[in-house]
């Protein structure tokens, strides 16, 4: 009897058992869920996950039909998808879930951008998702690289639009020194009225990278038109700057257009001017062709970008005027003369953009990042320079420009050039080791050692060399 009842228990369940899993079964098949594939990983599992199949669940977040890709986002981060989302019929704001094969690994260096996958298959899970907020961000931090591609919104003034065939717009807008671009639907809107007011722009951001992992250039993708927004009602009227207080805005810039007046001392190409003061020169670069001839007293306005330790105006219309007229008045300064006089300085001092006039010998000159190094009976010194000079090493040249802090210590920048002729090169010194101590800072050397394998992924032009001396 016992028997019995156990037997009839045990078929019970497991008749039970079997209803069961028979059911989960329908139901996964007819919710065309993959019931046996492994869990979905994501977007920042792709570091780790090797080559091979992957799934990834997440929002599309923007369309980019021009380059063929489109981006998804989850809670890790997001990626950009390089696959033509047409015959996937992918659209902003749907769930959908991936299939892919990972084909390149990843490379710390360059972030998630490393990451190829080649697309397999597309299911769209659910329409008209919101999308996810967009993160608070600045035109000079937007989101490093194993964040980039996420939502972002960003503040700056409007410097420039341009259309697109496309059907675009690109609105150049920046602070900081810095500008951005945003890439916008062409719609009913018109922002060329909103030029030099402060917006406000939410979209996908992007740092397009080189291959040694810095930023070429960086875009903000904008869904739609209603993205972009006017947050400053007036503009503040233009200010009237000179080359030393333009470098003295440096601190505080806001990203709206300043007015420069000087002369032009060359036109560097169709789109571009060196426009010079008493303090320096200024590059002004156009977005149409122009022709100024040298000597010309012109007022230039512009917004002021950062390039490294230069500042470029950029976005620039030009006048003629008859005369430079009064500059802000500022008080007439005595030139430091020589280059010691200038090192010695403190990172305050310098920062105070000083005048100087120094007179030296050209012992490097690197055409391609407009920069030398000046040497004179007292020393040598590091100058950032604007244009592509005709400039040759073992040249004798006046330098009037600014001091400034530099990385680590005083250099020149915003030069104009009084051009001596061939000069002689110094005799190169042997390098010992003073030179950690900074003594040896910007003046022709000579050191014997052994040249370390040459890091890969170089510039060819600018190559960086690790040399093992007696003294490190």
């Amino acid at each position: 009897m016992f028997r019995e009842k156990t037997t009839k228990v045990v078929l019970t369940l497991t008749a039970t058992t079997l209803g069961v899993f028979s059911w989960l079964l329908l139901f996964h098949v007819s919710t065309r869920t993959h019931f046996f594939e492994p869990k979905h990983s994501n977007v920042r599992d792709l570091q780790d996950l090797p080559l091979g199949p992957v799934r990834l669940e997440g929002l599309v977040t923007y369309v980019d039909k021009t380059n063929k890709r489109f981006w998804l986002q989850d809670e890790s981060g997001a990626i950009v998808i390089n696959t033509d989302p047409a015959p996937l019929h992918v659209r902003v704001g749907q769930r959908v879930l991936l299939e892919a094969s990972k084909t390149h690994r990843f490379d710390a260096l360059v972030g998630l951008q490393s990451v190829a996958l080649s697309v397999l298959r597309v299911v769209t899970l659910k329409v008209d998702v919101t999308l996810p907020s967009a993160a608070p961000a600045t035109v000079d931090t937007l989101p490093d690289n194993d964040r980039n591609g996420i939502r972002v919104s960003v503040e700056g003034v409007l410097h420039f639009v341009s259309s697109q065939d496309e059907g675009f717009e690109i609105l150049h807008f920046g602070e900081s020194g810095h500008e951005i671009q945003a890439v916008v639907p062409s719609g009913k809107r018109d922002f060329l009225p909103w030029i030099n007011s402060r917006v406000r722009i939410s979209g996908v951001s992007e740092k397009v990278l080189d291959a040694a992992g810095s930023a070429r250039s960086r875009y903000i993708w904008v869904p739609n038109d209603g993205d972009v927004q006017k947050i400053e009602k007036v503009a503040p009227q233009d200010s009237l700057y000179s080359v030393r207080s333009l470098y003295q805005l440096r601190n505080e810039e806001s990203g709206h257009r300043v007015l420069l007046r000087g002369q032009v001392e060359t036109q560097d190409g169709a789109t571009r001017l060196l426009v010079e003061d008493e303090w320096g020169a200024v590059s002004c670069d156009f977005d149409i062709p122009l022709s100024m001839a040298r000597g010309a007293t012109v007022e230039v306005a512009g917004f002021p970008v950062r390039s490294g330790l230069r500042v470029d105006l950029v976005h620039s219309k030009v006048m003629r005027v008859e005369s430079r007229g009064e500059l802000n008045h500022q008080a007439p300064i005595a030139p430091l003369t020589t280059i010691v006089a200038v090192r010695k300085l403190t990172e305050q001092q310098a920062n105070s953009t000083l005048p100087v006039k120094l007179t030296g010998v050209v012992t490097f000159n690197d055409g391609d990042w407009q920069q030398l190094f000046l040497q004179d009976a007292t020393g040598g010194i590091f100058v950032k320079y604007a244009g592509h000079q005709n400039i040759f090493t073992g040249e004798k040249l006046t330098i009037i420009g600014l001091t400034n802090p530099g990385d680590y210590a005083p250099v020149i920048v915003a030069p104009r050039f009084i051009v001596h002729g061939a000069g002689a090169l110094p005799r190169p010194v042997a390098m010992t080791a003073k030179a950690w101590s900074g003594t040896m800072d910007g003046i022709l050397v000579e050191a014997e050692g052994v040249i370390h394998p040459v890091q890969p992924r170089q510039n060819p032009r600018h190559l960086r060399l690790d040399l093992c001396t007696s003294f490190g």
